[in-house]
């Protein structure tokens, strides 16, 4: 479930490589993955503690850790995206006909009055001085994934998931058929999803060369 949220409800252009697990003598476990943006080569970890878990699906991380911010990151995760979460289980449930019924009327053109608006909100400040977000500061909006795994729809219908979780959890369901849904959920019922990177902090331990930087005693006495 942790490698389902970071590689595919939190899109935010990291795909992950690397994955550990550590469990205490009382069943506690703390996971830590990392991701890499292949095209600007630098990571992100996240990290999961179990004692502070509260929902796998609703801001479950202790901590991303990353140097930059990312613009326009679907973060399906996020309490601003409740509403949207709930009306992708809804579509499901109204079956994959009704769905490509949606898909349709977002592409065709009475849409596009609405598409622009939605765009129009989701716009990018060009100043930035954020080296990732120039380099994508000409994606303004989300569209509509090209292919659509329609099978994958049908499965998730049968089954009719009970809550988001137990959605993303199927086989089958990865980074489109969550944005499809998402988008979806926006444009026709206008329940937005979050577009904020959940990037937490980021800190330096040492430098290139692998030697930690010494601890400023110092400031810790001032400190306590």
């Amino acid at each position: 479930m942790s490698a389902k949220i970071d590689n595919s409800v939190i899109q935010d252009g990291f795909t992950l490589y690397h994955h550990m697990i550590f469990f205490d003598g009382e069943g506690n476990w703390t996971i830590i993955q990392q991701g890499l943006n292949e095209n600007y080569k630098v990571a992100r970890r996240y990290h999961w503690i179990s004692e502070s878990l509260i929902d796998y699906v609703i801001e479950p991380h202790k901590g991303i850790i990353g140097n930059e911010k990312v613009p326009l990151c679907l973060n399906m995760t996020s309490r601003d995206s409740e509403e949207n979460r709930k009306t992708c289980v809804d579509l499901i449930k109204e079956g994959s006909n009704l769905i490509k019924s949606y898909t349709y009327q977002i592409m065709e053109t009475n849409t596009f009055e609405k598409l622009d608006k939605w765009i129009c909100n989701n716009r990018l400040n060009s100043d930035s001085d954020n080296f990732l977000e120039q380099k994508h500061s000409h994606l303004e909006k989300y569209e509509m994934p090209q292919k659509i795994s329609w099978k994958t729809m049908d499965e998730l219908f049968d089954l009719s998931p009970t809550n988001y979780e137990h959605l993303i959890s199927q086989k089958g369901v990865g980074p489109t058929t969550i944005r499809a849904l998402a988008l979806m959920s926006e444009i026709i019922y206008g329940n937005r999803a979050s577009w904020r990177d959940p990037v937490k902090y980021n800190y330096a331990h040492g430098g290139k060369d692998g030697v930690p930087y010494p601890i400023a005693r110092n400031t810790y006495d001032l400190i306590n």
